[in-house]
């Protein structure tokens, strides 16, 4: 069969296939570069001389391509960590949820399926649920927030391989369930409703690029707490479109105090973020 052009998003077997493939029908090979990947083998080998020569022999893979797609610039300086020299272009990254200008109706419908009463506070976490994630992170930043006597109901919707060992972990922490939730799956109508009633998103990662859920977040006017100076945060005003931490669970509390207990604060963000965050796929590809 015959191709115009080759776009690969791992850079591992699958990058050296579409290579070989592209240069035997002299069609352009481009890739996108997702994942911190020094960051990714510097946790897995413990010592970072020999992450950094894994990141290396990726980026000569990368050299190999016509261009590269990355989600902003923070992303390209990991990437020329690599030792990538080549042609870069700006992608960001969308979502297909259109901006809600219904989120109260929402908010109503969620508070009778979820049963969570309209005075309670909400916060979720949204994704794949998994150690790199730092779902364990929040819950004793959480944890922190309930001994200062704070209320709260915290979702973890999502599923994955930490998902068991989590749930013993919220409950060794002294949460209930209903002060924790794990959703597991939910199926695609139901996020319209959980994003509009929850208050404030956590996300404190700093292994992702860049974080879907920031964007499917927004559309829904739910504000972002993510860490200062990850590419998870990258373009969050903090206070204004949504809120950065330290990268420590005492300041991580701390935020979640001072957004949670100013709800109109919170609403701002909400609506801020709904106008500097969202962008949809087709903005994004056009």
């Amino acid at each position: 069969k015959d191709y115009d052009i080759i776009h690969v998003h791992s850079p591992f077997n699958m990058a050296k296939f579409a290579l070989k493939v592209a240069k035997k029908k002299n069609i352009p090979a481009v890739t996108t570069f997702h994942s911190n990947m020094y960051l990714i083998f510097k946790d897995v080998v413990k010592l970072p001389f020999i992450a950094k020569m894994l990141a290396h022999h990726l980026g000569r893979r990368y050299n190999k391509f016509d261009e590269v797609f990355v989600c902003s610039p923070p992303v390209e300086e990991q990437l020329r960590f690599t030792g990538y020299k080549g042609k870069v272009t700006y992608l960001p990254f969308g979502t297909d949820f259109k901006r809600c200008d219904c989120v109260d109706e929402y908010r109503s419908l969620a508070e009778k399926k979820f049963n969570i009463s309209p005075e309670e506070r909400v916060f979720i976490y949204v994704g794949r649920v998994m150690k790199l994630k730092r779902i364990d992170f929040i819950l004793r930043s959480l944890k922190k927030v309930k001994e200062r006597g704070f209320a709260f109901r915290f979702y973890v919707v999502g599923k994955g391989a930490e998902l068991n060992k989590l749930k013993k972990y919220a409950a060794k922490l002294g949460f209930t369930e209903r002060e924790v939730i794990f959703t597991g799956f939910l199926p695609r109508e139901d996020f319209p409703l959980i994003f509009s009633r929850a208050d404030l998103l956590l996300f404190p990662s700093v292994y992702d690029n860049f974080g879907l859920v920031k964007v499917e977040g927004a559309a829904y006017q739910t504000p972002g707490l993510f860490i200062k100076g990850t590419c998870a945060g990258y373009g969050i005003t903090d206070g204004v479109d949504g809120f950065l931490s330290e990268n420590d669970e005492e300041s991580f509390a701390e935020k979640i105090l001072a957004a949670a207990r100013d709800g109109e604060k919170l609403r701002l963000a909400g609506k801020a973020a709904a106008e500097s965050q969202y962008i949809s796929w087709k903005t994004c590809t056009d």
